[in-house]
């Protein structure tokens, strides 16, 4: 996490605004994402699902950041705190599969998207793309075993997961509530490569 705080921080002081004001100008606005944000209206939290009780907040936590961290940090962070939908996680995701552009507009270069996207790391367990995991074959991935090794995903603590295949051409947006209940329940650790391998493999039989 700590990592990603920082270079929400840097990205403030380039730029000279908050975080959230970046997103909303270099991403969101351009792209039309009309429901994605950083600490979201009290008037849409009847759409948000609620997460776990916050031992710290003395509450269920429903509408604001579930992350300790980001929330300490004011809900803006450069680690955890945006909300979503499959729809506007869709539109981003596909503007990556369209190498930086999205019906016309432009937020990423090629050779950015390559770079961001690509492998940057590895030590045989673990390989890493800019902020992505990707898929190491014979090894456990969240995306299972059947997108290809040019994939690349993330995932979010309380259950949500975005992965993409540039070589299948595939976006699949997993959005749950797995720590509703306590984060004790692990079983998304199973059900997501499951997902993953059911949805390839349909669309391979099609």
């Amino acid at each position: 996490d700590i990592g990603f705080i920082l270079l929400g921080f840097i990205i403030e002081e380039i730029y000279g605004k908050s975080l959230d004001q970046v997103y909303r100008e270099k991403i969101a606005d351009p792209l039309g994402l009309k429901n994605t944000y950083f600490n979201p209206p009290r008037e849409l939290r009847e759409r948000i699902a609620a997460t776990e009780y916050c031992k710290y907040r003395k509450k269920i936590v429903w509408g604001e950041v579930h992350d300790e961290n980001a929330w300490s940090l004011g809900g803006v962070a450069g680690h955890a705190g945006a909300f979503s939908t499959a729809l506007d996680l869709a539109i981003y995701a596909q503007t990556l599969l369209n190498k930086g552009t999205y019906n016309g507009t432009k937020i990423f270069s090629p050779r950015a998207v390559e770079e961001m996207t690509s492998e940057q790391l590895t030590d045989g367990e673990d390989r890493r793309a800019l902020g992505w995991t990707m898929r190491i074959r014979g090894k456990y991935s969240s995306g299972g075993d059947l997108l290809s090794l040019k994939a690349f995903g993330h995932t979010g603590f309380t259950g949500t997961s975005l992965w993409i295949d540039p070589e299948l051409k595939l976006i699949v947006v997993f959005l749950t509530n797995r720590v509703h209940y306590g984060r004790e329940n692990r079983q998304i650790i199973k059900d997501r490569p499951i997902l993953h391998n059911m949805i390839v493999g349909f669309l391979s039989e099609g």
